[in-house]
C-alpha cells in the first residue's frame, strides 16, 4: 500500500495566508473602532465630562491660587488661615458636603445655567440692535455674559465670611480667585454646551481649597 502526499500549490498557500492576515486585520480594526467608540462615549458622557472637569478644576486651582497671592500681597492681605477660628468639627461633615458637592452643583445651575444663559440671550438681542451681525452678536454676548456672571459669582463669595467667622475683607483673595475661576467655568460651559464640565471643575477646585481647612479642624478636634 502506498500513500500519496497531496500536492498544495503555492498560490493556495499564499491565498490562505493573505485571507488569514485580512481576517485578522478586519477583526483588529473592528476591535479598535469599538474600543475607540467606547472611550469616546465615556469621555463625552455626563460622568466622563464631570471627571475630566474635576481634574481640570484641581489643576486650575493650583495655578490660580499663587496668582491671587501675587495680586493681593501688595494690599497687605493674606489668604484665610486654615488654623484660625472655624465652625468646628460638628459642622465639618455637612459643610464638606455642601462645599465640595452640593454647593458647586447649585452654584453652577444658578450662575452658569440660569444667569449666564439669560444674560447671553438678552445681550445678543442688545448687540443685534446695535448693528452687530448675528455671528458677532452671538460671540460678543457669550463673552460679555461670561464676564458679568463671573463678577457676580466672585462677589457672592464675600458671604463665606459666615463660614470662616472672619472679617469679609479677609476674603478678598477668595473673591478674586472665585472671579477668575468663574471665568474658567463660564468658558467651559460655553465650549461644552453643558453644565457637566463646569460642575466637575467647580467640585475639583472647591475640594482642593477646602482640604486644608478640613484637615486643620480635624487636627484641632483630635489632638
Amino acid at each position: 500500500m502506498s500513500f500519496a502526499v497531496p500536492s498544495v500549490s503555492l498560490s493556495y498557500i499564499t491565498s490562505a495566508v493573505l485571507a488569514g492576515v485580512h481576517s485578522f486585520g478586519v477583526s483588529a480594526g473592528d476591535a479598535f473602532n469599538a474600543t475607540t467608540q467606547k472611550i469616546k462615549d465615556a469621555v463625552t458622557s455626563p460622568i466622563g465630562q464631570g471627571v475630566i472637569g474635576f481634574g481640570l478644576g484641581v489643576g486650575a486651582h493650583r495655578i490660580v491660587v499663587p496668582l491671587i497671592e501675587k495680586i493681593v500681597k501688595p494690599l497687605g492681605i493674606i489668604l484665610v488661615d486654615p488654623s484660625g477660628p472655624g465652625p468646628g468639627l460638628v459642622l465639618m461633615i455637612p459643610l464638606t458636603l455642601f462645599v465640595c458637592i452640593l454647593g458647586p452643583i447649585g452654584e453652577e445651575k444658578v450662575c452658569r445655567g440660569d444667569l449666564q444663559s439669560a444674560l447671553k440671550d438678552k445681550l445678543e438681542s442688545f448687540y443685534v440692535n446695535r448693528g452687530f451681525s448675528d455671528s458677532a452678536a452671538n460671540t460678543a454676548a457669550r463673552a460679555t455674559s461670561v464676564f458679568f456672571t463671573s463678577v457676580i459669582f466672585g462677589l457672592g463669595h464675600f458671604s463665606n465670611a459666615i463660614i470662616f467667622w472672619c472679617n469679609p475683607v479677609l476674603l478678598l483673595p477668595t473673591v478674586v480667585g472665585a472671579t477668575i475661576m468663574g471665568l474658567i467655568f463660564g468658558l467651559a460651559k460655553e465650549l461644552s454646551g453643558e453644565l457637566h464640565m463646569p460642575i466637575g471643575m467647580h467640585m475639583g477646585a472647591n475640594t482642593l481649597a477646602w482640604a486644608p481647612f478640613a484637615r486643620a479642624y480635624c487636627t484641632k478636634a483630635f489632638l
